[in-house]
């Protein structure tokens, strides 16, 4: 089985070439949208994988080694090894350049991730959860904030530190953090107020390019901004 690497720096992807004389080829578009001290974020198929190091996808990419300061990292699939950087080109095929707006966010005292934010244009205290697949937030939260959720009936089950509780799927209209504000992000609204503070979860987090320094995350848009 011959297998071809080809970049693509304008879609911050590159296609894997599978197949032989045999069997039709496949593309698979894969993205590095996270990167951490010894993992990293991709976006395979429209799908998101985290993978540490030594790690092989169900699409089989093995994670070989990641440098946080170059912002990249070394893959492989089959016999061919790759390199993929972070953020690389930074426009869509067919689109303007997208404006660069970043976030830094600090570990506090308790060495978590917070920051203040806004949601559909309500301040609200959050707490960045990577582990978390959508941002979540209490039903009285969402009340607040404006989010009708009064006739929907939970259809979810989650199991949190106070036990299983019903939740359901909702869209918010906008969640903003510093300068970076993204529209219809999907969130799960819990029955029960379970929660602290808002959980920014990877609904969220998935659509920007993530990095560490040193501590701090390092958030950065990578879709243009509403206007």
């Amino acid at each position: 089985m011959s297998i071809k690497v080809k970049l693509n720096v304008l879609m911050l992807s590159f296609g894997l070439l599978l197949g032989s004389a045999h069997a039709q080829s496949k593309t698979m578009d894969v993205a590095l949208i996270g990167l951490f001290s010894n993992s990293a974020m991709f976006e395979i198929d429209g799908s998101n994988h985290l993978l540490t190091v030594g790690d092989r996808s169900p699409q089989g990419i093995r994670l070989l080694s990641v440098n946080l300061v170059a912002g990249s990292i070394t893959g492989q699939l089959g016999k061919q090894v790759f390199a993929l950087r972070l953020g690389a080109g930074g426009a869509r095929a067919g689109s303007h350049e997208p404006l660069s707006r970043q976030v830094k966010i600090m570990q506090d005292a308790r060495g978590m991730l917070t920051a203040s934010g806004r949601i559909n244009g309500s301040s609200v205290d959050m707490l960045i959860d990577t582990g978390a697949t959508y941002l979540s937030l209490n039903r009285s939260t969402a009340l607040s904030l404006g989010v009708n959720v009064k006739n929907l009936t939970a259809s979810y089950k989650l199991e949190t530190a106070g036990g299983t509780v019903g939740a359901h799927l909702v869209k918010l209209k906008a969640v903003q953090v510093g300068g970076i504000t993204l529209k219809n992000v999907e969130a799960m609204v819990l029955e029960r107020d379970d929660l602290d503070s808002v959980l920014l979860g990877m609904s969220f987090l998935a659509r920007l390019d993530m990095s560490y320094d040193g501590n701090a995350l390092i958030l950065a848009q990578k879709e243009r901004p509403p206007v």
